[in-house]
């Protein structure tokens, strides 16, 4: 892997492009899954250095209700998508278990794949969750530099070693999908993939029926400013969704509307499996009629509608793929 992340890789970027094309056929055949977030909370506990929700962070905060959940849902299943991911900030008085878990009972009226982002969690806290219908769940380690996380972290997340097994925790309490990543442009790239990569051998290892998603978010302007020594460019991203292609053959790989649109058409024909489509990334995107924009997570780039994308899809013989997979058929194996 480091050579494949290596300077000296660029000489053969076109052979690992073809070559990473023809296992994401093989496996994947040329279809590309659609989802999208729904945030239902942006109050946060932990004041992390590269987040737009910090709990320092100036703004507007808001957690949806009932209500404003469905309302959420019904814009989003308009534009056709079936798969959402749940993201929420951390603050267990406010977004408590209890009330993840009846967004999740709400959002499974309307669409067949609900994944969570919203932390770490117990053993008995993650069977509530899946439970309630959660269909993967998402946790990124942002970087694997033990020093370097206690930096760029204060709050409840500021556990290193707590965030580093809690997707073992989801696995034990049952969860068959779980989503893992970094965040790039907080500390070293390179170091930080290859911690990626053995993690995940690891974790796969051990958990055999348990599928892997990877993501690697960059950061977005303005939060990319404040660590000018680790920016990492479309060239060493792209090498880093190639590494993952090939050392991990049958793995979804996600690329977000943080990038650009050209990128992202470019690389669903090499590594990617999944991509976000019209984003919002703050509580009420989606159909909030007084468009009062809450404190964004993030600034996205991509910012094409869910038909804009199928188009360019399908013009590059892709298939947009809506609904991932049906309960009834995991509960009758």
């Amino acid at each position: 892997m480091p050579f494949l992340m290596s300077e000296k890789s660029d000489e053969h970027i076109e052979d690992l492009r073809r070559i990473a094309g023809e296992i994401k056929i093989r496996n994947f055949g040329r279809t590309i899954r659609l989802y999208r977030p729904i945030y239902v909370s942006n109050y946060c506990l932990n004041d992390c250095k590269y987040c737009g929700c910090g709990a320092s962070a100036k703004g507007r905060r808001k957690i949806l209700n009932d209500d404003e959940i469905s309302s959420e849902a019904a814009a989003v299943k308009a534009d056709g998508i079936d798969a959402v991911l749940i993201v929420s900030g951390e603050d267990r008085q406010r977004s408590s278990v209890e009330y993840l878990s009846n967004a999740v009972m709400i959002l499974k009226k309307h669409f067949s794949y609900v994944g969570m982002e919203a932390g770490s969690f117990d053993a008995d806290e993650c069977r509530t969750l899946l439970n309630s219908g959660v269909d993967s769940f998402v946790l990124y380690q942002e970087t694997y530099d033990e020093e370097r996380y206690a930096s760029l972290h204060k709050g409840p997340k500021k556990d290193f070693s707590k965030r580093l097994n809690a997707l073992q925790i989801a696995a034990d309490a049952g969860f068959k999908s779980v989503g893992m990543g970094i965040l790039l442009g907080i500390s070293d790239w390179r170091e930080d993939a290859i911690a990626l990569a053995s993690h995940a051998e690891k974790f796969r290892k051990k958990n055999w029926t348990c599928s892997v998603q990877f993501s690697f978010p960059r950061l977005r302007p303005p939060s990319d400013r404040n660590f000018p020594d680790f920016k990492v460019s479309e060239k060493d991203f792209e090498k880093i969704l190639l590494s993952f292609r090939l050392i991990f053959p049958d793995a979804e790989i996600n690329i977000s509307t943080r990038e650009r649109a050209e990128f992202r058409d470019m690389i669903v024909n090499t590594a990617a499996t999944t991509m976000s489509a019209a984003s919002g990334t703050f509580p009420g995107a989606y159909s909030d009629k007084t468009k009062k924009k809450g404190l964004r997570q993030f600034q996205i780039h991509d910012s094409r509608t869910v038909s804009e994308i199928c188009r360019v899809l399908r013009k590059n013989r892709l298939e947009p793929v809506f609904k991932y997979w049906d309960r009834a058929f995991s509960s009758a194996i």
